[in-house]
């Protein structure tokens, strides 16, 4: 029998060797966030440093293998800080921030549309400012929240229009906000400002053909998961298409407060539980095809970007392709597709892109969720396998009765969804708390359900789309309504679980920085576990979770127990 006190060696492999790339890279964007420094200063010193490592030496020494690390680490440090303030230039006079609003008229490209008509006839957004006149040159280049009023402009707006506007603009810090909240989600956009009154006045560009029809594409597929009704006249439709398609105005105010609070809100970001459940739907319909792996690897990976770009284009959705997309170039180029160094990679192309990512919310917890579910819930899930049935280890499939076979797997399966739901817990708890004042504890027992749940739906909701492109419409209202009533269950218990005491609770850190700088310490303190797994055996699993504990207790605000249980 197997020795259950060890770790098993077959676990995913997480040598990274592109972590001494983006370790420094991420500290030098940091740098260029909050320090302003010529970024030729940093090109010029990143280059002595490169030549620092063409040095001849004895390479068998520790001191001149210390001594290229650093000058590598050094290098990609400084290069990184220069070219963050290249690529992201921030607004570092915060004087300009409290300038009182401007009547102006300017262009902006729409980057995302929110309500495409309200019931003002407005449209509201958020856009790329364009050209503005020469009092407001601070705002070109970046993002603005826009609400305007559409009057006779024709057809609906595109992600990618250029349009023309008349209106205020005013930075969000300016004055009394009718929707305070909504700003603050703003404000962790590093969207700064906002013309919410002001017309369009002309387009000046219509968006390309591509936008056009992800465009349509997205209200024909809206269209097919609601069996053809208008938006609001199925609750349980829209929760649907806001999980299929991203569409978060499909829920109401009531519904997001309760997602929100439940922790739950991500199921309805198109992001990596979307795109994986679509990327392995698609890898086994294209497996069936008698055809090259790389021509099935380059088919679905086409296919998997039309959807990312269909929903919206969203940078959480780009993130999870660009995941995918490293895993299974792998496969063609015949390297261990291992998932961690995957990430990694996916992680130094996507902020060499955009560097304006690592300030990203969504980026933060899209990789430390993802992370630490490879570095500790998966780890933690086999482990918990090989102490939950000891016996069945190393015994053919074919020796155990079938109810036998059932029961393990029903077994494998909980044990496996508490560690994915307990570990991206751990991972989403900082910056839960830094940025929204919120924790959910008993979101682990919730996603034991949910998640799983959100998966079946989401593949019944990719069924009903696939039939209701082939014109099989009554096979896709069937399918829908089976994911329907799932939906309902869902809802149900969420609408439950948050009235249970305790379930969520308020709660504020000391200072939103701790929210990354947390997450940061413990993937360090996982990697470190990692790195001596085999002398920690079984303390690999308490260590983790006893820092991250340590580290909550002494970041946060202490609150006070009748804040907890009411009286």
């Amino acid at each position: 029998m197997q020795d259950i006190t060890i770790i098993p060696e077959h676990t995913s492999s997480v040598r990274a060797p592109l972590l001494w790339l983006l370790v420094p890279q991420v500290l030098g964007y940091l740098a260029g966030l909050h320090l302003e420094v010529p970024p030729l200063i940093c090109v010029l010193g990143g280059l002595m440093l490169s030549v620092g490592t063409l040095q001849k030496g004895t390479k068998d020494t520790s001191a001149w293998k210390i001594t290229w690390a650093g000058c590598i680490f050094g290098a990609a440090f400084l290069y990184g800080w220069g070219w963050y303030q290249l690529r992201d230039p921030m607004i570092h006079d915060h004087g300009l921030m409290e300038l009182p609003p401007r009547a102006v008229e300017f262009s902006i490209e729409v980057r995302r549309v929110f309500v495409q008509e309200d019931q003002h006839g407005r449209v509201s957004g958020i856009a790329r400012v364009g050209t503005a006149p020469v009092t407001l040159d601070y705002i070109v280049g970046r993002d603005l929240y826009f609400r305007a009023y559409i009057q006779v402009l024709q057809g609906p707006i595109v992600r990618g229009d250029v349009l023309r506007l008349k209106g205020i603009v005013q930075s969000l810090s300016w004055g009394n906000s009718d929707d305070q909240e909504f700003d603050k989600f703003l404000l962790r956009a590093h969207v700064f400002h906002a013309s919410k009154r002001s017309i369009i006045a002309e387009r000046v560009r219509p968006a390309n053909a591509f936008l056009q029809f992800c465009h349509h594409t997205n209200l024909f597929f809206q269209r097919i998961l609601r069996d053809g009704e208008s938006p609001g006249s199925d609750s349980q439709a829209d929760v649907l298409v806001a999980m299929m398609l991203g569409e978060k105005t499909a829920l109401t105010h009531l519904q997001k407060e309760e997602f929100r609070h439940s922790g739950t809100m991500h199921l309805f970001a198109i992001s990596g539980l979307h795109v994986g459940v679509v990327a392995m739907l698609v890898a086994w319909l294209l497996s069936l095809l008698p055809a090259p792996a790389w021509t099935r690897i380059s088919v679905g990976l086409c296919v998997l970007f039309l959807y990312v770009q269909i929903t919206g284009g969203q940078p959480s959705a780009i993130r999870a392709f660009l995941m995918v997309a490293f895993v299974w170039v792998a496969r063609i180029i015949r390297r261990k597709s291992n998932p961690f160094p995957a990430l990694v990679g996916s992680a130094v192309f996507i902020l060499l892109l955009d560097p304006a990512q690592i300030r990203n919310l969504g980026f933060q917890f899209s990789y430390a969720v993802v992370s630490v579910i490879l570095l500790y819930g998966l780890p933690l899930a086999e482990q918990l396998r090989i102490l939950a049935t000891p016996e069945f280890v190393g015994i053919p499939e074919t020796s155990t009765p079938l109810w036998r076979r059932v029961q393990v797997i029903v077994k494998q399966w909980f044990l496996l969804v508490f560690s994915i739901s307990f570990s991206a817990t751990l991972a989403s708890t900082p910056l839960t708390i830094a940025n929204f004042g919120i924790a959910t504890p008993g979101t682990v027992c919730l996603n034991l359900f949910l998640v799983s749940m959100a998966g079946v739906a989401i593949q019944l909701g990719a069924a009903s789309l696939l039939t209701g492109i082939v014109g099989l419409g009554f096979l896709s209202s069937m399918i829908n309504s089976v994911a329907k009533t799932l939906i309902s269950i869902m809802v149900w218990m969420v609408e439950r679980a948050v009235q249970i005491p305790g379930f969520f609770q308020e709660v504020t850190m000391r200072n939103p920085i701790l929210g990354p700088a947390g997450i940061l310490l413990f993937i360090g303190v996982l990697l470190t576990c990692h790195h001596f797994k085999k002398k920690l055996g079984l303390h690999f699993f308490w260590i983790p979770p006893a820092a991250f504990g340590i580290y909550i207790l002494i970041t946060i605000i202490p609150i006070k127990l009748e804040d907890i249980i009411p009286s």
